[in-house]
């Protein structure tokens, strides 16, 4: 039953996640042309009140877009996201884990209104971290102990810095399928009852010379 649980919160988390990437990519997208270009993200940027550099922008888009288009594209961003979550450590200070950050942010503050609160902090450790029970509380008060204002609303800047110390690793990471088992190829040889030796494979025994 709990391992049922389990499952169905990873489920829920995973399909909630990914509509979010694609709801947070699309508010970015003003123009929507598809693309998320550097001039949007320093506008969005501006609009949450973060101080951002257009050279921390340019890193931003630089450092993902792998096809060098001048652009970031769904596709690209969902797969920064999965691959930085199977990192040990976050990227401090690159335009990637800025980028980590500002979609991690606003995949949680839900009515894109700029901040985000307690609730939605809680969450995040929910469903994002998978922090559960008296462990989500316990990270919960620990999260807010270390804020410089606990009673207001969690700014981008503010959010970006706390991740960035505490680097937490999402609980929702994707699963990767190893390679099929190999079938046993060689005759494996076994040793008979009366002293003589055989050679077994799957379904066939087959007798050998007895040994005198």
């Amino acid at each position: 039953m709990v391992n049922q649980l389990t499952q169905a919160h990873e489920r829920y988390s995973r399909l909630f996640v990914r509509q979010r990437i694609e709801d947070v990519f699309n508010r970015i997208d003003t123009n929507k042309d598809k693309c998320i270009d550097e001039r949007e993200l320093f506008e969005y940027l501006e609009l949450l009140g973060y101080p951002a550099t257009q050279s921390q922008v340019r890193d931003m888009v630089w450092e993902v877009d792998d096809k060098s288009e001048g652009y970031l594209t769904l596709e690209s961003i969902t797969n920064l996201l999965k691959r930085l979550q199977k990192a040990k450590t976050r990227g401090v200070g690159t335009g990637s884990n800025l980028l980590r950050n500002l979609f991690e942010y606003m995949i949680f503050d839900t009515d894109f209104s700029g901040s985000i609160d307690v609730e939605e902090v809680q969450q995040m450790f929910f469903v994002y971290y998978g922090f559960k029970g008296s462990l989500l509380d316990t990270t919960v008060r620990n999260f807010q102990k270390i804020r410089a204002n606990p009673s207001e609303e969690i700014s981008f800047a503010e959010f970006s810095g706390l991740m960035d110390e505490l680097s937490l690793k999402p609980a929702i990471q994707e699963r990767v399928v190893g390679p099929p088992k190999r079938r046993r190829i060689m005759p494996k040889l076994t040793r008979t009852p009366r002293g003589t030796s055989s050679v077994s494979y799957t379904h066939l025994t087959l007798p050998t010379k007895r040994i005198v």
